[in-house]
């Protein structure tokens, strides 16, 4: 879900706060499978955000487990909610022969989902548009296809070519979600060059034209977390609560601003499904720690963090 993840160095009534969390936030909103599945990182997706069931979906899609991919990572981090199995994604697009358009449609979902690269996604729509061509049929690209490769370019910073069929599609959808899916997407592609006023701009976009998008929801309430305004992230990350990796961003903010009994409430529900996510354990101990001022049980779950992988390398130094 995120390119990179750093350590958030706060300070707050005079301790430091260190918060095992986010450095750039890059979430995707995707037309997604409905499938409530194990993903490639081994966590179940328990409770699913709402779902853009007005969006066209692949036909093929209920037939793979793709994980959850109503928001998907851009890296695929295996210490989030959201990831999406690529060898299931691959193994669909190799067998969708494109006998049809339908199944033309879905192979370029599947080719983008298994993160092969923008031109396989782009050699898949090549062959709906020969097809359309060989029908006689003087039809553009579904916007949902054209929402495909934009993201496919998003994902290895493909500037000209995501803006090119993103702008595309904010000025021609009628459907008010792909136009937030772009909306979305041009915040995500602002964030990885460091743009970071016009990154929520466009999240904000997304939202002004479908209030309930989760994506851009999720992106502005880790954004604001990440540079320290935890009221703001509370008010975003709230909204996505079902989801429990936005439970964590919801302990970062709501310990910052001291609310104790929040932050506890938030934790017995994460110790009890996520027990052993590194993330977890870390800023639950945090809480403990600092919070609570019980430093034995804040060195427990800490110590627990060390030990299960995955993270930048100086998680564990920082633990």
């Amino acid at each position: 879900m995120f390119s990179n993840i750093k350590y958030v160095n706060l300070s707050l009534k005079g301790f430091p706060i260190l918060s095992l969390f986010l450095g750039s936030i890059l979430v995707l909103g995707c037309a997604t499978s409905e499938d409530k599945t194990e993903s490639d990182s081994g966590d179940s997706v328990e409770n699913e955000v709402t779902s853009d069931d007005d969006l066209p979906r692949p036909k093929s899609s209920k037939t793979i487990q793709f994980g959850s991919t109503l928001v998907t990572s851009i890296s695929n981090n295996r210490l989030t909610s959201r990831t999406v199995d690529r060898k299931n994604a691959s193994d669909l697009a190799r067998s969708l022969k494109g006998k049809n358009l339908n199944d033309l449609q879905d192979s370029v979902y599947a080719e983008r989902l298994s993160s092969r690269g923008v031109n396989a996604v782009l050699g898949k729509a090549q062959k709906m548009m020969d097809k359309l061509f060989t029908k006689g049929i003087k039809q553009d690209l579904p916007e949902t296809v054209k929402l495909e490769i934009a993201l496919a370019a998003v994902q290895v910073t493909n500037v000209s070519l995501a803006n090119i069929f993103l702008q595309d599609i904010i000025k021609g959808a009628k459907n008010a979600k792909l136009k937030s899916a772009a909306y979305n997407a041009k915040g995500v592609l602002f964030l990885k060059m460091n743009e970071i006023p016009d990154a929520a701009l466009s999240f904000k976009q997304a939202l002004k034209l479908s209030p309930n998008y989760p994506a851009a929801i999720f992106n502005l309430g880790m954004l604001t977390l990440k540079y320290g305004d935890f009221g703001t992230a509370r008010r975003y990350l709230s909204q996505i609560q079902s989801d429990w990796y936005a439970k964590i961003g919801l302990v970062v903010a709501e310990r910052n601003l001291m609310n104790n009994s929040r932050v506890k409430s938030l934790c017995d529900q994460l110790m009890r499904s996520k027990g052993e996510h590194k993330m977890v354990l870390y800023n639950c101990g945090l809480y403990f720690a600092q919070n609570k001022g019980d430093k034995k049980k804040g060195v427990e779950l800490i110590t627990r963090a060390t030990k299960i992988p995955g993270g930048e390398t100086n998680w564990d130094e920082k633990a």
